[in-house]
């Protein structure tokens, strides 16, 4: 039985460091079971004592792994500063005050060790700074569409082919130690590569608002990376997602005259809707859609509404862009969108560089079915997985080789009559992914790292 203590104390100190914690939720589940097997063994032990002893020490050794699993897995708590590694904190006050009634700081700058491009993250319609710091605690949608959950353990007694539960994919949080979209925030992949980067978020919804906001950012964006290097500042690269390549457009459009524009050499949007998104015209059309997918699915009777509760609790968080006024802003024929080319003209010192997305899957939808007494496994439930694949597909925005759930490939793209020299490339991302897919983000470092 010493023997036993020593294996699981043992396994509790990290290997590399000797920290007393279990960093890895995959060896962590591993873990708790032999703990459990050892308590078993304790109890089979003769003295009664030594036995009972026994069994309440493994078993609060289980409870600590459990604990540290649990802990990792839910990753961690969104934080106002961010490790350092390949710049500090730098530039004006402005990027570490808060909004008029509010408390967080608006934004984060960080400057390199070295030199190189200085980049300004601009986020779209209901983001904000976390969307390039930490997708995982603001974008709804960073599920493992692309891997099935595999078969686990219940403590549920059931005969086989009986349904469990109805449950959707795993979330890239790093659980089960899967692909982390955290660790491939834009903001930390930027700074690691020794670029000066800075967000922020916007206040407000509607575009004026988030403009009036961007035009502050951008000139103390400029100013503060100036002052890095007075007689020789870095150039500049504008980047942005969704809607914030419409407010970008028009920083570009009113600064034509100003001297310091001169700095900006890369501009680059990530499935913006520079020629307009038709979803805000179908309000509660999806959800409709859903709801009939819902009614012929095959699940059991008694399981009918917590299907739907599923879908309409993946819906739910789209539904703000189908409904809201700011979203009618984004119509092709709104103001917004046909304003935009207005005195708009492309401007020759500038690399400009798009992408579009052709993949509308956020998530899959699963029937758990007991494939054992105590274990069951997921079954895709068709007709309604993927999300939001298997709607009827009313719009090119979430129809799959079109568009990315809210924007299409082909309105990703700048009007080509003003802007020949753009260069556009379409992905197989959907809208939430583009905020951490490494592949892109091996691209965008490419461009970057051409002299312009």
């Amino acid at each position: 039985m010493r023997g036993a203590f020593a294996r699981a104390d043992a396994t509790l100190a990290h290997p590399s460091t000797g920290a007393r914690a279990i960093l890895n939720p995959v060896e962590n589940s591993a873990m708790v079971g032999a703990l459990h097997d050892m308590a078993l063994e304790a109890i089979g032990m003769r003295t009664s004592p030594v036995r009972c002893i026994a069994f309440v020490a493994l078993l609060a050794l289980a409870a600590r792994v459990e604990s540290a699993t649990a802990a990792n897995e839910r990753g961690p708590k969104p934080a106002v500063g961010l490790r350092t590694t390949g710049g500090v904190a730098c530039g004006s006050d402005w990027w570490r005050s808060a909004e008029p009634g509010q408390t967080e700081a608006r934004g984060l700058i960080v400057c390199p060790t070295g030199t190189g491009p200085a980049v300004l993250l601009v986020h779209g319609l209901h983001q904000g700074k976390w969307s390039w710091l930490q997708p995982s605690s603001h974008d709804q949608y960073s599920y493992d569409y692309r891997h099935d959950p595999q078969s686990r353990k219940v403590d549920e007694l059931r005969p086989a082919g009986t349904p469990f539960k109805i449950g959707k994919s795993n979330k890239l949080d790093g659980e089960g130690g899967r692909f982390n979209v955290d660790d491939h925030a834009w903001f930390n992949v930027l700074r690691d590569h020794q670029l000066t980067v800075a967000t922020w978020t916007q206040p407000g919804k509607d575009f004026k608002t988030a403009y009036a906001s961007a035009k502050i950012a951008f000139t103390t964006f400029l100013q503060d990376t100036a002052a890095l290097n007075p007689s020789s500042p870095p150039p500049v690269a504008l980047m942005a997602h969704s809607r914030g390549g419409l407010v970008v457009r028009q920083l570009l459009k009113d600064f034509q005259s100003d001297d310091r524009l001169r700095r900006v050499k890369w501009v680059i949007t990530l499935h913006s809707p520079h020629q307009g998104s038709d979803l805000g015209r179908y309000k509660g059309k999806i959800g409709a859609e859903f709801a009939d997918l819902a009614g012929i699915a095959p699940v059991p009777p008694h399981m009918k509404q917590e299907l739907k509760n599923r879908l309409f609790e993946l819906l739910r968080p789209l539904d703000k862009y189908f409904t809201d006024d700011e979203s009618r802003e984004l119509y092709p024929d709104s103001w917004l969108i046909r304003g935009l080319p207005d005195g708009e003209k492309e401007l020759p010192w500038i690399t400009y560089d798009t992408s579009g997305g052709t993949n509308p899957t956020y998530a899959r939808l699963y029937l758990w079915v007991h494939d054992a007494p105590r274990r069951i496994k997921p079954i895709q439930l068709d007709p309604v997985s993927p999300f939001m694949d298997k709607v009827r597909h009313f719009a090119a925005e979430i129809t799959p080789g079109q568009g990315d759930g809210l924007v299409s490939d082909e309105r990703a793209r700048l009007p080509v009559a003003i802007f020949p020299r753009a260069k556009h490339h379409t992905d197989k991302l959907n809208h939430a992914e583009v905020l951490w897919d490494p592949g892109l983000q091996q691209r965008v470092l490419g461009i970057l790292s051409k002299p312009n």
